[in-house]
């Protein structure tokens, strides 16, 4: 929700990008915790707590992030959405790769490539890659996009990850952070009555 629209409109919901399951950071988390031996959308935690023994060698050839950014990268989208109406600019979007080689949007799947080249590496430095490409990716997008405020409030199983929320949190401009309590796929009837009720007087 927003204070105010950019004419003056009331304060209300206002739908500024769209991601689906297509290009999901939260699915090739899920996808390298189960290559990792762990079970999806449940384990992740395990992971996220294993990345910190861990080193993606992030700008390095041949590290983790290196792999992992064959996967899911941002990519502006000249023309296809219009101008973002908070920096006047082309939108920025979650991409993934669409080969089916490095990425596939189900939490079960292995994509070959991704499998052959993460199995070169520890168990340690994988966790530590799809770590840090998650922070990039999700603190680049709010950037990038001029997404961020000082009150943030997020939801959405990607958030049940506690690293992420820290770096979110430590983005200029951001003095706090609010998690919605059920951010999973639970809390989604909160979201739609709130949804629902924007501007109803009650």
């Amino acid at each position: 929700p927003e204070a105010a629209g950019p004419g003056g409109e009331p304060p209300g919901f206002r739908l500024l990008a769209v991601t689906t399951f297509l290009d999901s950071v939260g699915y090739l988390y899920s996808i390298v915790t189960q290559l990792l031996g762990f079970k999806p959308f449940h384990h992740e935690g395990k992971v996220t707590g294993l990345a910190a023994k861990g080193l993606s060698r992030r700008g390095q050839k041949g590290g983790t992030f290196e792999v992992l950014s064959k996967a899911v990268w941002l990519e502006e989208e000249p023309g296809t959405r219009g101008l973002n109406p908070r920096t006047g600019r082309p939108m920025w979007g979650i991409r993934t790769d669409l080969t089916g080689q490095y990425y596939k949007a189900f939490s079960t799947a292995t994509p070959p490539r991704l499998l052959e080249e993460l199995s070169r590496h520890t168990p340690e430095d994988i966790a530590a890659g799809i770590q840090d490409i998650t922070e990039h990716i999700v603190c680049e997008y709010m950037q990038r996009n001029g997404f961020l405020a000082p009150q943030m409030c997020v939801a959405g199983g990607l958030f049940a990850n506690v690293k992420l929320n820290q770096r979110l949190r430590e983005l200029p401009g951001v003095s706090n952070v609010y998690v919605f309590p059920h951010m999973g796929d639970g809390g989604i009837h909160i979201g739609a009555a709130m949804l629902a009720t924007a501007g109803v007087s009650v």
